[in-house]
């Protein structure tokens, strides 16, 4: 955050930063959300009141659609512009789709557009920082048309929801090998969606990124596979049995696990080999 905008000088303090570092480490995870919001609002307050103001509003209504429907989601508001930033967000939908819900979108819905304001923030810092409109009214909603107006925000919020949706509902699938073909589908989905929309609304997303990005993300998907749902097709079975009320027909898939070999120590008594040679 003081990377990102770094107009309040006494947030860069170094001692600062570390304090509140290692306070965070032992808060539960929901409050280091609130923590970061209250950081960009201070270093929007020193830029302009009326950007800290509408941004302070803009992160309430996040934070209770976030509090309301999906908190244990706190690393997608956190990473979500974090990989933006280093340029590896199409990785987030795709594992979101794949340990979370269709209501996960919420979360990462609220990450991208904290990334857009702190990026609009800090590329129209000076045109912010001197506004010379007749009244606060006027500077308010120019703030608000600015914000609200980026189609890039829109598209990347819809093309991700879209593709969590997807991927969320080919991976509760009973068919083999869900997960790779939720990551294959949603990928090549969270791509054409991009391309797609980027023809619709006319906006210049850089193409060769989306593409590099989309194709990086896919190994990282399938490390995520191994660790998370790891199981043996080859070894499916299905079992069918009844009560009084319902007939069930189950598909269990074994999980792969590391089985450890079994060593076999053979012991040599050496009384018999001393008999032996006598």
């Amino acid at each position: 955050i003081n990377e990102s905008l770094g107009f309040m000088n006494q947030l860069e303090n170094l001692v600062i930063v570390i304090i509140i570092a290692l306070v965070c480490s032992f808060m539960p995870s929901n409050l280091i959300v609130v923590i970061a919001g209250a950081f960009v609002i201070l270093h929007l307050y020193s830029l302009s009141i009326e950007c800290a103001l509408v941004v302070g509003i803009l992160f309430l209504l996040m934070f209770f659609l976030y509090f309301k429907f999906t908190p244990k989601d706190t690393y997608a508001v956190l990473l979500t512009p974090i990989c933006f930033a280093i340029g590896t967000p199409y990785a987030v939908p795709l594992i979101m789709g794949c340990i979370g819900t269709p209501l996960s979108s919420i979360s990462v819905g609220c990450g991208i557009v904290v990334y857009y304001v702190l990026h609009y923030m800090k590329a129209n810092s000076a045109a912010l920082g001197n506004l010379e409109l007749e009244n606060t009214i006027q500077k308010f909603k120019y703030v608000i048309d600015h914000i609200f107006e980026d189609k890039t925000m829109i598209l990347m919020i819809s093309a991700f929801t879209l593709t969590i949706i997807v991927v969320y509902l080919i991976r509760r699938m009973s068919i083999n090998y869900a997960w790779t073909v939720a990551i294959i589908v949603g990928a090549s989905c969270n791509l054409f969606s991009i391309l797609l929309g980027n023809l619709i609304l006319e906006i210049s997303v850089p193409l060769g990124g989306v593409v590099i990005g989309t194709f990086i993300s896919i190994p990282l998907l399938f490390i995520l596979q191994f660790f998370v749902f790891y199981v043996d097709y080859s070894r499916t079975e299905h079992v069918q049995f009844e009560d009084d009320e319902y007939y069930y027909y189950v598909k269990a898939v074994p999980k792969i696990r590391m089985s450890t070999p079994e060593v076999k120590v053979q012991r040599i008594n050496p009384q018999r080999r001393r008999t032996y040679r006598e």
